[in-house]
């Protein structure tokens, strides 16, 4: 079978006991009008005997430890029962005892010696919900390519009654095989090797490399880009086993009315809030850096098609521009995200992916020695974007609420903020390891708030 490429098995390599490299989505759904008592185990059931599990699905690694040379043979043992779990809250079943179990099993590692993938049905949520767990090692999927995969599982109409399991041969018949190659270092090897072997149709890499570098003497460019280069802060510290997820929405509709007014991206104001209300906090827990903070912005490189393994470039993006107004910091945001993304436009999707390899590199080596949290690090934060439907979603009459994006956080960099837009809204999930990032509902809180200033402040300059 497949052996994995460089990038999916770095998620391997630096994978401990606290440090945990799925990624897990928590989608809430509106049970409809009228259903039965049995409506989730009926679900469940039809999951249970939805034909044959895809090759991919029932595939494991070939070695429980860490290795350069892994590969995935299939899981002759395979049983779904293991991978698919069916279970109640206890009364009342409110959101907070659902985000504890939510929290639980997203801290726990998945089993290195079977298939990488749960999924829990969890039924007994109040006010006539139950809620679907999506678990799946980073290894074997990004967030683009989970939310693609997600997309079979999920109708355009409440009027569908079919159900599609997402690890369903059928539900896979258009899927790539994971990306191969002889072993982790050859194949970075033999990506840079393709990369430099295509210099006629591309800029020199070396050359760009060194450009930047001299911008970055010049004081021409921020040097947030190299490996080292952030400034440590309170998120940049030991990573403990439990997790902590907090939601927030932000309306869709208002964040696309600025951005039409302004030339900003959905992103580049979620970057701009996030970045805000980050500052907010650390300033009144007095561990705000004198230098900018630098946050690692993941960028999809997939085409249409794709959807097995990931296909990840990687943005740094300075949040802190010594702007007094949030209209001011928003514009400093869309300018250096622009710039960043134009750099990666000038590259081959090819060159941008061993670019992104050969740049982890340090990132990753601290973190498989332990010493991520020892030194400078090269981001405080990871802020992440994925674009999910734009339509309501159903599951047999059933509407799908939330998804609550739940990431990874590392050793030395202990705070992710994911958002997705579904359906008018922007979903937002605040990571953190409790124990490094104490009292991050301020986080949750002040993202809201430092939304409403920007919106005032772009009310202010429009009437003006």
């Amino acid at each position: 079978m497949a052996k994995l490429s460089f990038q999916d098995n770095t998620f391997l390599v630096t994978e401990t006991a606290a440090q945990r490299h799925h990624i897990t989505g928590l989608f809430i759904i509106k049970k409809p009008k009228g259903a039965r008592r049995a409506f989730v185990s009926d679900i469940v059931e039809s999951l249970r005997n939805s034909g044959p599990v895809d090759l991919g699905f029932r595939s494991k690694l070939k070695y429980s430890n860490p290795s350069l040379n892994q590969e995935w043979v299939e899981d002759t043992g395979f049983d779904l029962d293991y991978h698919l779990r069916h279970y109640a809250l206890p009364g009342p079943g409110n959101d907070q005892q659902l985000m504890r179990l939510a929290n639980v099993i997203h801290s726990q590692g998945l089993d290195m010696d079977r298939p990488l993938w749960e999924y829990h049905i969890i039924d007994g949520v109040r006010g006539g919900r139950f809620a679907l767990l999506a678990k799946q090692h980073h290894a074997t999927v990004d967030g683009a390519g989970s939310i693609k995969m997600l997309e079979t599982f999920f109708s355009s109409t409440n009027r569908n009654q079919a159900v599609v399991a997402p690890w369903s041969e059928k539900a896979n018949r258009k899927q790539k095989p994971t990306a191969s190659g002889s072993s982790m270092l050859k194949s970075l090897e033999r990506s840079i090797v393709s990369s430099w072997g295509s210099a006629k149709e591309m800029p020199d890499l070396a050359g760009l490399v060194g450009k930047q570098v001299g911008r970055m003497i010049k004081g021409e460019y921020h040097k947030g880009r190299f490996p080292f280069a952030a400034p440590r802060s309170l998120f940049n510290h030991e990573l403990g086993p439990a997790r902590n997820s907090l939601m927030v929405d932000l309306p869709l509709s208002r964040m696309k009315a600025l951005g039409m007014a302004s030339g900003a991206s959905i992103n580049d104001i979620f970057l701009s809030v996030t970045g805000a209300a980050i500052q907010r906090y650390l300033h009144e827990a007095e561990e705000l850096p004198q230098e900018p903070l630098v946050a690692m912005v993941p960028v999809s490189l997939k085409t249409r098609d794709d959807t097995a393994g990931n296909q990840l470039a990687v943005v740094h993006c300075q949040l802190d521009m010594g702007t007094p107004s949030p209209g001011e910091r928003l514009a400093c945001i869309t300018r250096a995200m622009a710039e960043e993304k134009g750099f990666y436009k000038t590259l081959s999707r090819r060159v941008a992916k061993t670019y992104t390899n050969v740049m982890s590199l340090p990132q990753m080596a601290m973190m498989m020695t332990g010493t991520a949290d020892k030194v400078r690090p090269s981001y405080n934060l990871t802020v992440s974007n994925v674009r999910g439907p734009d339509k309501p979603r159903f599951l047999r009459g059933a509407e799908l609420e939330r998804f609550v994006p739940m990431s990874i956080v590392t050793e030395g960099n202990t705070l992710n903020v994911t958002g997705i837009s579904y359906a008018g809204k922007f979903q937002i999930c605040v990571l953190v390891c409790p124990t490094s990032v104490p009292n991050a509902e301020r986080i949750r809180d002040y993202i809201r708030l430092e939304f409403a200033k920007l919106c005032k402040d772009a009310d202010r300059i429009k009437g003006a």
